[in-house]
């Protein structure tokens, strides 16, 4: 059975490191065309749904929108070693991701 992927918009800082949860840059990179998968220490991954959402979350950031590939997850929650969120506690239009794919 193939997972189906969605498009979608991956917030990353300086050096392709990015976090959208606890307004800091997270330990994952994101390389162009590499799929990217949660560690033990942290998941699933998150993702906007949408262009303008990830954009209106960046504001006057150093950070860069790109376009992604991602595997939706069934989880509810995204979580790091020390911090747990509900998915409607995110910013608006987020998706939790099991694998990410950035397209540039």
């Amino acid at each position: 059975m193939t997972v189906k992927q969605k498009v979608g918009w991956k917030v990353v800082g300086p050096y392709r490191k990015s976090s959208v949860m606890f307004g800091y840059y997270g330990a994952r990179s994101y390389p162009k065309r590499r799929k990217i998968i949660p560690t033990h220490t942290c998941g699933p991954l998150c993702v906007f749904k949408t262009r303008k959402a990830a954009l209106k979350f960046v504001g006057g950031d150093i950070s860069k929108v790109l376009k992604c590939l991602y595997v939706p997850s069934k989880t509810k929650k995204v979580w790091d070693n020390s911090h747990s969120l509900r998915l409607d506690e995110l910013p608006s239009h987020t998706a939790l991701a099991d694998s990410v794919t950035c397209l540039e």
